[in-house]
């Protein structure tokens, strides 16, 4: 008797309060409750395995003015990001796109709703002699990464050990 009192009449009340709300506005906790099915995708995850197509369509990209020399650079690190999703896709990287996911929002998998704004990637000029790597901002949702990157195992390495130091994972 105690543990049904704990579970159901202590919050019987606030429960009874929430819906008489709801259903304040249309009748809307009847109407989830008649049709939970097709609300279930807006108040629970549905999401499976992100592909690389659903996770480059969370981005958009910051790009310089076309013919600057940063643009130029900056087409051959996303040339590099893309071939380094595709073996994400492929598995030939021990990463995933809910790590990825992880290191530029803090989310593994995209919100219900979505994000509040487009994910971003912009872009950093590295300083001569020395080796930044890519970083996040899981506030403003906005992925970093160096540019000028024209070797695709530099490319993979850079981004290897900024996913690894991030997340724990390794060390």
């Amino acid at each position: 008797m105690c543990f049904y009192h704990h579970l159901i009449n202590r919050v019987a009340s606030m429960v009874q309060q929430y819906t008489a709300g709801l259903n304040s506005c249309g009748h809307f906790f009847n109407l989830v409750s008649e049709n939970w099915q097709q609300f279930l995708p807006i108040f629970c995850s549905m999401g499976g395995k992100l592909t690389r197509q659903t996770f480059r369509g969370l981005f958009l990209t910051d790009w310089s003015p076309e013919g600057s020399n940063d643009r130029e650079e900056e087409e051959e690190t996303i040339f590099q990001y893309d071939d380094w999703l595709i073996k994400v896709e492929e598995g030939e990287v021990d990463a995933t796109f809910e790590d990825l996911l992880v290191f530029v929002t803090g989310a593994d998998h995209p919100p219900a709703l979505g994000f509040p704004s487009k994910c971003e990637v912009h872009f950093f000029s590295q300083e001569p002699g020395t080796r930044r790597l890519p970083y996040a901002s899981t506030c403003a949702l906005f992925l970093y990464l160096p540019r000028g990157v024209r070797e695709e195992e530099d490319f993979a390495d850079l981004m290897s050990t900024a996913l690894v130091g991030s997340l724990g994972r390794g060390g």
